[in-house]
């Protein structure tokens, strides 16, 4: 009852603000669904989408090769996965992918590593710690939880994916696309305001 209060509240309070000077929204999705759960002309909304910082989030590699600290050979390619440990994220799926690539894989050398980055609520990080423990050990899963070297990793990888069934306006493509990484990415609207489906990303 509380949280419905709130939502009402912050609802209104988002009503008065935009008929004040309007509101500005990451993405032409989120200004939409804004639009119409709350009556709102378009002019009433701005789309400023996010952005990252190009000295931070770049595509050559720097330090140690991440390899070596997850104890995997030199030429196992990295498949990221960077997400909060949120159901919308889509985590399990991203799980069930990399046991399908490892039983398909017919590259050389050896098969992807899947690294998920991101922390979040402790009962989920347990709901995915017991979905992993249910993989062959061959598919090789790790839950790294949340990185503070996030943008020295990313450059090291060789994929980035993003499961999400939602998003506003995904920070973690735009540090893929700064990083040079290939993505595998789902088809969702404010996905798609970013990358042009097969010329982008997959």
């Amino acid at each position: 009852q509380i949280n419905g209060l709130l939502r009402a509240w912050e609802w209104s309070m988002t009503r008065r603000i935009a008929g004040h000077g309007g509101l500005i929204c990451v993405s032409k999705t989120v200004a939409m669904a804004t639009a119409g759960q709350l009556g709102l002309a378009p002019a009433c909304l701005k789309v400023i989408p996010n952005g990252v910082d190009l000295e931070v989030f770049r595509a050559d590699r720097r330090g140690e090769d991440p390899r070596v600290e997850w104890q995997l050979d030199p030429g196992t390619p990295l498949v990221y996965h960077v997400s909060r440990y949120l159901e919308s994220k889509r985590i399990d799926d991203f799980m069930e992918a990399a046991s399908i690539v490892t039983r398909r894989w017919k590259g050389i050398g050896p098969s992807p590593a899947f690294l998920n980055m991101g922390g979040g609520p402790a009962h989920l990080e347990l709901f995915y710690e017991h979905k992993l423990s249910k993989y062959d050990r061959a598919v090789r899963i790790r839950l790294e939880g949340e990185r503070l070297d996030l943008a020295r990793l990313l450059p090291w990888g060789d994929v980035g994916v993003m499961a999400s069934e939602n998003e506003g306006c995904p920070n973690t493509i735009l540090e893929y696309m700064a990083a040079g990484l290939p993505m595998a990415v789902t088809d969702i609207p404010p996905i798609l305001e970013l990358l042009r489906a097969g010329q982008d990303a997959l």
